[in-house]
């Protein structure tokens, strides 16, 4: 290897730091997040440079040594003095030995460093301050000037990889172009945030750390590809921290060349030799051109849906006679002459309100529990409270205010009707739709009362709440189809209090009703018995006036009969008094005329049978 590639390489090393320092200025002075990736670039390929001109003097000296030995061997006598290869080359042994254990050990940190690096910058990309617009010129002329000066060097160092045992010059000349490029990047950067479009530079910004972090696991995986690849006796090894994509991505032009070159070291035969890889290499350039044309004329053919319609533009404005397109084929001029924005107008679309919905769908009836989440989010909302509110009039303002928090579902279904006033008159109606669904829910609730909008009051609610959000939408070109409030609970922190205070209510409820119900039923008994004992006392004084008017006129009769007859009345009387007195005793008619004869008498309840045995009567009686 020539001294001059030495000098070649230890220029790429002075070029990246000289400009790394120049680029880290601008990053600090104009704060373009873009700037500062493409330091870290940098930084990385001096890291890169000083390995490789470190690899690249060891390859000079075993070179040197190579053709000292060549000029002593021709010399038997002195060849005699040296007894081993190993002696005779001790620079080629410290080659060998350095690019068998620091190469690999360098190469994993890199990679380490890579990956750790753009984890770090990705999470922290959306804190930094973005660029400074108004420092935007200065900065694009500074950045084309280093620019300039890199790809000069970078382009001559990749020229001079090409030629055989100057190889090791393709590793620092490949951050060389990749820097030349990503100054044009950062310049055109700050040239569209000149025009007004500063958001661009995070955007590019997250793209490069997006690459730095592929460019980590190509690392990675080149060097496991290294172990394992088959090897052939006498091929020049791979440099294990050259990254293709860098190379790429700085000369495109050799995209076929990286490729072919990877398959060659990678499969151990000439890829680059067969017909196929020289054909590709000539007709590449069409075959892409042709796909690109292919591609830009597609998009004149546009295929609508048919639950969609779309809006045609033409520069940005409706195409007049063809502002919307109904479900079908339609053509029009190629993107970005034409564009067509498309919109589900025959289908009930829902956001919702008050809460926000899981990945997960309940399968088969699900059990919805105060005490439980059953969304992914839920979030309380205000509602008045009548009772509280009476309870507190003329108290002190320290007690709690008159409003409750409730956790609302309301899923709100619509339609778009009017597709032109729905993607050209706002610029995000979605957006808008969604922010008046919960305005006039909040509204709402804030004015009505919680036992209220929770029991009978649902109904009438959801109506209401449709009927606002249609009003306060009608420029939004869509049609309110439904507002459901599929469940009103309150917060799970105090589902439980709440739970128990409804108890209380519902066992108060039951107490009343049963209280009701008693009193329905001994309310009607109590006027009953009362009535009863009161027609029993009119009946007995009824009766017994009664018996006592019968009784003076039965006296009044039997005056007027003794007076009439005063012996058979007395007769009479004395006979219906026996009669009465003797009414249920036993009677003994014996009819005998012999007066001196003893009659005995048996007063037993049950008499003799032998005493009726002559007469046709029953003893029992």
């Amino acid at each position: 290897m020539e001294k001059s590639v030495e000098k070649i390489g230890l220029i790429n090393l002075l070029t990246l730091f000289f400009v790394g320092g120049g680029a880290g200025w601008m990053a600090f002075y104009s704060g373009s997040l873009t700037v500062l990736i493409g330091v870290v670039f940098i930084a990385m390929g001096l890291l890169v440079g000083c390995v490789n001109y470190f690899q690249m003097r060891l390859h000079v000296r075993e070179w040197n040594e190579h053709l000292e030995m060549e000029e002593l061997k021709r010399d038997s006598a002195k060849s005699a003095l040296f007894g081993t290869d190993t002696e005779l080359y001790p620079a080629r042994r410290a080659r060998e030995q350095f690019e068998k254990f620091f190469i690999p050990a360098f190469t994993s940190i890199l990679a380490i460093g890579q990956g750790i690096t753009a984890w770090y910058l990705w999470s922290k990309i959306d804190e930094l301050e973005s660029l400074a617009v108004d420092k935007a010129l200065l900065t694009m002329a500074l950045l084309g000037v280093l620019g300039l000066l890199l790809f000069i060097v970078g382009r001559y160092a990749a020229g001079l990889s090409r030629i055989a045992r100057q190889r090791l010059l393709q590793a620092s000349a490949s951050y060389l172009m990749l820097g030349s490029v990503l100054c044009l990047i950062a310049t055109l950067v700050e040239c569209v945030a000149w025009f007004g479009y500063p958001g661009t530079d995070r955007i590019v910004a997250k793209i490069l750390i997006a690459f730095l972090g592929v460019v980590a696991v190509e690392t990675i995986l080149g060097l496991i590809m290294e172990i394992y690849r088959p090897r052939q006796k006498g091929q020049e090894g791979r440099v294990l921290y050259e990254s293709r994509l860098i190379g790429l991505l700085g000369q495109p032009d050799g995209l076929i060349r990286t490729a072919a070159e990877a398959l060659d070291y990678q499969f151990g035969f000439k890829v680059s030799e067969t017909w196929f890889y020289h054909f590709l290499e000539g007709a590449l350039a069409w075959i892409v051109l042709a796909q690109l044309t292919l591609l830009f004329l597609s998009s004149s053919i546009v295929v609508i849906s048919p639950n969609e319609e779309a809006v045609l533009e033409r520069f940005g404005k409706p195409v007049e006679g063809r502002e919307i397109l109904t479900s079908g084929f339609h053509l029009k001029y190629p993107w970005p002459i034409d564009k067509v924005y498309r919109c589900s107008t025959h289908e009930i679309k829902t956001i919702y309100v008050g809460f926000e919905e899981g990945d997960q769908k309940p399968v088969g009836t699900e059990v919805i529990l105060w005490t439980r989440s059953h969304f992914k989010e839920e979030f309380n909302m205000l509602v008045a409270s009548k009772d509280v509110a009476k309870l507190q009039e003329g108290a002190s303002s320290e007690q709690a205010v008159p409003v409750n928090l409730l956790s609302v579902n309301i899923p709100v279904q619509y339609r778009v009707k009017d597709i032109k006033a729905w993607l050209l008159k706002n610029a995000d109606s979605a957006r808008q739709l969604e922010n008046a669904a919960n305005r006039e829910v909040i509204r709402y609730l804030v004015n009505v009362d919680v036992e209220e909008i929770m029991a009978e009051g649902r109904m009438k609610a959801a109506e209401e709440i449709k009927e606002r959000i249609q009003k306060n939408v009608e420029d939004l070109g869509v049609e309110v189809t439904f507002v459901g409030l599929e469940g009103i609970h309150p917060p799970i922190k105090v589902a439980d209090a709440y739970e128990e205070v409804i108890g209380s209510l519902q066992q108060k409820a039951t107490s009343i009703l049963e209280a009701d119900a008693y009193a329905a039923v001994k309310l009607p008994t109590s006027h009953a018995e009362a009535t009863n004992i009161v027609l029993s006392a009119i009946s007995l004084g009824q009766s017994k006036t009664n018996r006592a008017y019968a009784q003076a006129q039965s006296f009044k009769n039997q005056q007027t009969a003794w007076k009439s007859s005063p012996s058979v009345y007395t007769q009479r009387s004395y006979l219906e008094t026996l009669a009465n007195a003797t009414k249920d005793a036993r009677k003994f008619v014996i009819g005998s005329t012999n007066s001196k004869e003893t009659i005995w008498v048996n007063l037993e309840d049950r008499l003799n049978k032998d005493l009726f045995r002559d007469l046709d009567v029953d003893s029992t009686k």
